[in-house]
């Protein structure tokens, strides 16, 4: 209905609640307001509450802090990628046909006729099942395809392959490794202009040699091939009865998986390559087992020679095998490379990889004591002191030394092997580890159970000088190949490198071993600055020696015992 105009409205206007934004209530009151006299009483607690909370353990201060609002996600939709891997092989006589019959005016393959034969739609569709068998990944019906992936080209095209691209992902590890300059960009070079103080000496991890396959094995040595200076062979072995041991040859062209891998009937103990014939490999094992291993044939998996079938082997443990060159008139050679081995059962023998492949023991060694002899089926023994370590002087290949059980280090020849030349007695438990110096041809190191490294000289039965850091047995002690003044020791706890021109107390670096683990093993890399450890999980890590006070021209300072 239609409202007239003519008649008197009231409209009635009232305010609206009021909306408050942000309230901050005052902390001033009047004396006159409705409750000042219960906010008076509350301040008066409050004041006696904070009195009270001085020095009472019932009251803690602590902050805290609201919880902050998620913040809101956006969400953006769209289609999903999807990649497909396609591929097809054609051989050489189909390629021929598809361009014999090429149109070059159509820029299309013309068939002889005008539609597929029966023998043109088989073939096809042999190529379409097995372009799709090559999209899923089941490529063992395909007898080409094998006969590809077993040619000794492929094999050879994906080692290159492999080896590129990890010497593209570790560049800047080989580059430090090689002792290669560093590429610096101008911002770093400033930063190393304002920094005049020289850093400690300190290890850089650049790398870790390990695979599935070794992941809990115990590694017990390492040698390097003496020819080919990037080859490494790494013994593991578990002591335990009943455990066989593993060999692995690792480059460091390829860091990720070990060139070669034999399985051994007992634990590793020693290693050595050959210097005249770099392929050999000597091993020694657990059950006194000495063995030869050619490197260079990839698809051998047993040893070229034993010493398992010689009547007369080690019956102990082998801690150390090494190849010597020695003259001697067999065979209508001036000089013959042999091996020699040192045993837990007290002889030091002597073989000879005969051309029938054969291993021929030669000589025994380290007698206890001239007298005290027994006679056993016509043959001359007597009561050997175990040997656990072996090092030839490095001028003369005719003296060795012997570190045994006893703590003696016999000084012996190969060319009387009823007598020692000299005695060194000093250390109170087996010495484990003994090296003639690189640079001084009259110093030798010796390391021991005893806790300490005792530094000899040929000349003097009693040690020149003896250290020690903590209380724990020296698995190894070593020279390194390019200071005359640094060594390295191995414990079970920690790797020590001791420097002779900066301190004859204390190492200068101590690096711990990871928790859990305990450290088995140490060798020096050769021409370069880096020193190899192995530990009990399998590993063996590449460790960079930086900031040495020795500078490269491998010089002795004169306060220096070697000197």
């Amino acid at each position: 209905e239609e409202i007239p105009l003519d008649e008197v409205l009231s409209i009635y206007m009232t305010e609206t609640d009021t909306i408050i934004l942000l309230d901050l209530p005052s902390t001033c009151m009047s004396e006159e307001a409705e409750n000042a006299q219960a906010t008076k009483e509350s301040n008066i607690l409050y004041i006696e509450l904070c009195n009270n909370r001085l020095g009472n353990d019932k009251y803690v201060e602590r902050a805290m802090q609201t919880f902050v609002g998620a913040a809101k996600h956006k969400k953006v939709q769209s289609e999903k990628i999807v990649m497909h891997d396609q591929g097809k092989i054609d051989t050489r006589s189909a390629v021929g046909s598809a361009c014999s019959s090429w149109n070059p005016l159509t820029q299309a393959p013309s068939p002889p006729s005008g539609k597929y034969s029966t023998r043109s739609k088989m073939k096809l569709r042999k190529r379409r099942s097995s372009l799709f068998k090559m999209q899923g990944g089941d490529m063992s019906d395909e007898p080409e395809l094998q006969v590809i992936f077993k040619s000794e080209t492929f094999q050879r095209n994906l080692l290159i392959m492999e080896r590129c691209l990890v010497a593209n992902i570790f560049q800047p590890r080989l580059a430090a490794y090689r002792n290669l300059p560093e590429i610096k960009g101008s911002e770093e070079e400033e930063k190393e202009e304002e920094v005049e103080e020289e850093p400690d000496p300190s290890l850089e991890l650049l790398w870790t040699f390990s695979c599935e396959l070794t992941k809990g094995w115990n590694i017990t040595c390492m040698a390097w091939n003496k020819q080919n200076t990037d080859l490494l062979a790494v013994g593991y072995g578990d002591f335990s009865p009943g455990r066989k041991g593993l060999i692995c040859c690792w480059s460091i062209k390829n860091l990720s998986w070990p060139e070669r891998l034999y399985h051994c009937h007992s634990g590793i103990t020693a290693l050595d390559f050959s210097s005249s014939n770099p392929d050999k490999l000597a091993v020694g094992m657990h059950d006194g087992t000495v063995a030869i291993f050619s490197v260079s044939d990839r698809e051998s998996r047993t040893f070229l020679a034993s010493s398992i079938d010689c009547r007369r082997r080690h019956v102990h443990p082998v801690w150390h095998v090494t190849w010597v060159r020695q003259e001697m008139s067999i065979s209508e050679e001036d000089v013959v490379e042999s091996v020699m081995s040192v045993s837990e059962d007290g002889h030091v023998l002597k073989w000879l990889l005969c051309s029938m492949l054969e291993l021929r023991r030669i000589q025994d060694g380290i007698k206890k004591a001239e007298g005290n002899k027994t006679k056993r089926e016509g043959i001359l023994v007597s009561t050997a002191t175990p040997g656990l370590c072996l090092d030839f002087h490095p001028s003369d290949p005719t003296i060795y030394l012997a570190g045994t059980s006893e703590g003696v280090i016999h000084k012996c020849s190969v060319s009387n092997h009823h007598h020692y030349l000299a005695l060194y007695q000093k250390h109170l438990c087996p010495v484990n580890q003994v090296q003639w110096s690189p640079f001084s041809p009259d110093v030798f190191l010796s390391g021991s159970a005893d806790w300490t490294v005792q530094l000899w000289k040929e000349g003097c039965l009693t040690p020149v000088m003896g250290f020690t850091s903590i209380q724990s047995p020296v698995l190894s002690a070593r020279w390194s190949p390019l200071w005359p003044s640094v060594f390295a020791a191995i414990k079970s706890e920690q790797l020590e490198i001791w420097d002779l021109n900066a301190s004859l107390l204390d190492p200068v670096i101590v690096e711990p071993a990871a928790r859990g683990l305990n450290l088995t093993s140490m060798l020096f890399a050769r021409g370069s600055n880096c020193i190899l450890v192995g530990d009990s999980s399998g590993q063996v890590n590449f460790y960079r020696i930086q900031n040495l006070s020795v500078g490269p021209d491998k010089t002795v300072a004169p306060t220096s015992p070697l000197a």
